[in-house]
């Protein structure tokens, strides 16, 4: 699209269709996806529109075009996005918000540690990718919910504050994954049913991995059962 335009319109006028067609796509939803490492595949895409507008060789640097076009690379559109929600969200906290220790950091931004027990619980069910790979699963939302502990439980929703406590409905314990699997009360009957069909060829309580392997067209009746909007 561009390099036909490029001898008949101004470099503004490019520079402006590349940020109506180009950029407006790269911004939806960068939040998301612009830290993997599939962005870079976008930024490299990214180059070769910004050297077309220029008519430049493939194999040039990019680095003094980003800045004649004032333009700004996946990655700094990734931060840009990333702290404008911030700000708009009020998320960030520094020290002196949490503590009333007079020290010299309290001015600092308090940054959370990492946690992964998502990628543990994905790993209990999966624990070989290759395996993974070979099987036809026809998933759906909840068993996606279930498998990678993304959006639905509770314990994972109060984690990212978007609810007040993490515990389950039914009063136990706090909402997680085995408690869906193994306890809540709430889903009795689901999970019975889950039982009656795993003892039917193992033994229960079966293991994540068991779940997969063994008995994954009744776990994806189980999950899809769930109604996670009542618990």
């Amino acid at each position: 699209m561009i390099t036909p335009l490029r001898g008949d319109l101004s470099l503004l006028t490019l520079r402006n269709i590349y940020c109506a067609k180009f950029q407006s796509l790269i911004r939806c939803g960068i939040i998301l996806w612009g830290g993997e490492i599939e962005s870079v595949r976008v930024l490299n895409i990214q180059k070769r529109v910004l050297l077309a507008i220029k008519g430049l060789n493939k194999r040039k640097s990019c680095r003094l075009i980003f800045k004649e076009l004032n333009v700004l690379t996946v990655t700094a559109l990734y931060i840009f996005e990333v702290l404008c929600y911030i700000k708009k969200k009020n998320y960030l906290q520094r020290h002196l918000d949490m503590y009333k220790h007079n020290t010299r950091r309290k001015c600092d931004f308090h940054v959370s540690s990492c946690n992964t027990s998502l990628l543990k619980t994905t790993k209990e069910f999966f624990p070989n990718v290759r395996d993974r790979m070979k099987m036809n699963i026809s998933i759906n939302p909840n068993f996606i919910a279930m498998v990678t502990w993304h959006g639905r439980a509770r314990a994972y929703l109060h984690r990212f504050r978007l609810i007040d406590n993490a515990t389950c409905p039914c009063n136990k314990e706090d909402q997680t994954i085995d408690n869906l699997i193994h306890q809540c009360t709430l889903i009795h009957t689901n999970r019975e049913l889950l039982k009656k069909n795993v003892q039917q060829s193992g033994n229960w309580p079966a293991s994540k991995q068991e779940l997969i392997t063994q008995h994954l067209r009744s776990f994806l009746i189980f999950t899809k059962s769930i109604n996670f909007d009542e618990l």
